[in-house]
């Protein structure tokens, strides 16, 4: 009887799909880890304690409360790419020195785009309370999605982001001011020409780096709400209205009706946000310059009236 010869296991080779099942098996738990490690998830921030905090650093006592608060619920609407903002995109966000935004440009041109928010903790001069109050505003992803959201008509029409405020003030107790004039010495005493009522209206709807389009009415207590368009008094005493686009291929902003702009470092071509002292007093020197952008605020003397385009 022939003896039967069996080969070792060590020996026998094993099929292809299983010598390849393992190492796959072990990249694709690799890829979902770094694929999860990359998401950051995004908080809502508190608006009302952040304006509070920024309208403090303002460099101007003219700036709105509301007019602040409006900027950064657009932001945090539509965060901004850091991977493509410039300069400009950067100071507009109102959260960042020009230290900070130098060395994340800096940051940027020597390393590439950035691949998770986490990255930022890397970028010099970015301590974690920049990065904590900068992060519900800011992405690492394209969302450039006005091109695909159809026309300008359309996406005004279609927006979310749009807010209406009604105010009604009155002092209950009789004024002198108000009272019914009598006369003295033979001549009649002063007296506001208007009613004691304050009343504002003010609309607008908006997206960040695409369009704005809004308007505003304010009647002061004592003004008189008169309406004779021959002498160019069509109600309240302070009117106001604006249409604004941005992102134009080469027309980088385009305003009409009222705006503001803010170039080179003078006291009226830099009027509107601006951040102020923080930590670092020497480089508070040179104010932002973001170009034109469009005025909605209630103030009567911190805006142009006409047209004004940014082209590039």
């Amino acid at each position: 009887m022939g003896a039967q010869t069996v080969k070792p296991l060590a020996a026998r080779r094993p099929r292809p799909w299983v010598r390849l099942a393992a190492p796959a098996a072990l990249l694709s738990l690799l890829l979902t880890q770094a694929a999860r490690a990359q998401e950051l998830p995004r908080r809502a921030p508190d608006l009302d304690r952040l304006t509070q905090e920024l309208f403090a650093e303002i460099q101007s006592d003219q700036v709105p409360y509301e007019d602040l608060y409006e900027t950064l619920l657009q932001y945090y609407q539509t965060p901004v790419n850091l991977n493509a903002a410039s300069r400009e995109d950067l100071r507009a966000l109102l959260l960042l020195s020009e230290t900070q935004i130098t060395d994340l440009l800096r940051h940027r041109e020597a390393t590439g785009p950035l691949l998770s928010l986490y990255e930022l903790q890397s970028v010099p001069g970015w301590d974690l309370r920049t990065i904590y109050r900068v992060l519900p505003f800011v992405t690492v992803q394209s969302n450039d999605t006005n091109r695909t959201r159809g026309p300008l008509w359309q996406r005004i029409k279609n927006e979310e982001n749009n807010a209406l405020f009604l105010r009604y003030e009155r002092v209950l107790e009789q004024r002198k001011g108000y009272s019914v004039a009598d006369t003295f010495q033979g001549r009649a005493t002063q007296r506001y020409l208007g009613t004691p009522d304050k009343m504002l209206v003010r609309y607008r709807v908006s997206r960040a780096r695409d369009f704005s389009l809004g308007f505003a009415a304010e009647k002061d207590a004592g003004e008189p709400f008169t309406w004779q368009p021959r002498q160019g008094q069509l109600g309240p005493d302070f009117l106001s209205a604006h249409f604004f686009v941005q992102e134009r291929g080469r027309l980088r902003a385009l305003a009409l009706g009222d705006y503001q702009l803010q170039f080179g470092q003078g006291l009226l071509l830099s009027s509107g946000l601006a951040v102020g002292k923080g930590a670092e007093t020497i480089t508070t020197l040179r104010r932002s310059s973001v170009g034109v952008r469009p005025y909605s605020a209630l103030l009567e003397n911190t805006f142009f009236r006409g047209a004004a385009a940014t082209y590039q």
